[in-house]
């Protein structure tokens, strides 16, 4: 194995558990108190006001998240992992040889799926923050 691909391998290692712990410390709040709520919750342990859980679906777009999309951008776009992700596993190759057109397509890529406008395989935008 190449140092190259050793590097790359390095990285993308630290970078899965950069986002794996970024997800475990997502924490939410009573709307009504202000307490902080464990994520199971189902009533405010302080006030004993019910937890009220906002989704936000779009139903004409892909089933693949937004926030997962963003953050393997974020973290692994240099070598087109979140367009393997969506599907799109040409363009992911080209990404992968090229860098990310030496990191320019991918803050563009980053840009349009923070945007909502990213589209998987199937043509479909990539527009739920969460899978549901």
């Amino acid at each position: 194995m190449g140092a190259l691909q050793k590097f790359i391998l390095k990285y993308s290692v630290f970078s899965l558990n950069c986002i794996v712990s970024f997800l475990k410390h997502i924490i939410m709040y009573c709307q009504y108190c202000g307490k902080e709520l464990a994520p199971q919750a189902v009533t405010c342990p302080n006030c004993g006001a019910p937890v009220r859980r906002v989704v936000y679906c779009y139903e004409d777009s892909s089933p693949k998240s937004r926030l997962v999309a963003a953050l393997l951008c974020f973290f692994l776009g240099h070598i087109g992992v979140h367009r393997f992700y969506a599907g799109r596993i040409l363009s992911g190759i080209f990404m992968l040889f090229t860098f990310g057109l030496l990191g320019i397509w991918t803050i563009i890529d980053l840009v349009v799926i923070l945007c909502g406008e990213f589209k998987d395989s199937q043509g479909m935008k990539i527009r739920n923050w969460l899978d549901y």
